[in-house]
């Protein structure tokens, strides 16, 4: 980190699966390593660190969502140093490494069943590119110690299986394999507490650290949750939008 002014920490141990069966490798990784690049920042005054922080870290019911959310608490952490700490909090990013959209195309290839874990499950979902300009905005926006959540579109799962096999033009069926252990039926990027201090953007809300800081073009959030099953759900042609914007489909 010699001579280096902005750090984006986006390492983790990220499968839920693989941190509930290995939770001292998820500890590890995500708080071990995060305090690591914590003290290897202030030792070489970095101007700022932004940690890419996850809706599981909100009312965490699995390993994973458990330590990003003590990473999250480690970074905002007063310091007397010069270094500013600040997190992201959004969902998943399409075609990501885990993501489910990679899955569901290798099944379709290979001719198996689509296995979804219910179709009824909700889950923040956005391109690579929307995820990068709002990690900047909140790089320009930060005063230090607070959590950026990132407004994002909501998919249901079952409609992006359907799309998928609608657009392999194959004739798939789907295998429904229930809930994974962690796993839950909706995430959540901001519980109804931290809304009480909360200000908004247009883009994204931002949780700070300290009540007397301001925002440019902010206003107070409306209190209550930010949860994936009390959104409005996009349409599947606004799915297939994302989809072709995430370069994950062929344009046809």
């Amino acid at each position: 980190m010699r001579d280096v002014d902005f750090v984006f920490h986006l390492a983790a141990m990220k499968r839920v699966d693989a941190c509930e069966e290995n939770p001292l490798e998820a500890v590890e990784t995500n708080i071990i390593g995060s305090s690591n690049i914590r003290s290897a920042a202030i030792k070489n005054n970095v101007k700022k660190v932004i940690f890419t922080s996850s809706d599981k870290a909100i009312s965490p019911t699995n390993t994973y969502g458990a330590t990003k959310l003590i990473a999250e608490r480690l970074l905002a952490a007063p310091s007397s140093s010069a270094t500013t700490f600040v997190s992201v909090r959004f969902g998943n990013v399409m075609g990501s490494r885990g993501s489910v959209i990679p899955l569901f195309q290798e099944q379709i290839k290979t001719n198996q069943l689509i296995t979804i874990t219910d179709p009824e499950m909700t889950r923040f979902m956005m391109t690579l590119s929307q995820a990068t300009s709002l990690t900047l905005q909140a790089l320009k926006e930060s005063k230090g110690g607070e959590v950026f959540v990132l407004k994002m579109p909501v998919i249901r799962l079952g409609d992006l299986a359907d799309l998928l096999i609608q657009q392999s033009g194959l004739s798939i069926s789907t295998e429904l394999i229930g809930l994974k252990p962690g796993e839950k039926m909706y995430e959540e990027l901001m519980t109804y507490d931290e809304s009480q201090h909360a200000w908004e953007l247009d883009d994204m809300f931002v949780i700070p650290s300290d009540s007397k800081s301001l925002y440019s073009d902010s206003k107070k959030v409306k209190r209550g949750t930010y949860r994936s099953n009390d959104q409005e759900v996009v349409t599947k042609h606004q799915l297939h939008q994302l989809l072709l914007e995430a370069g994950l489909l062929d344009k046809r």
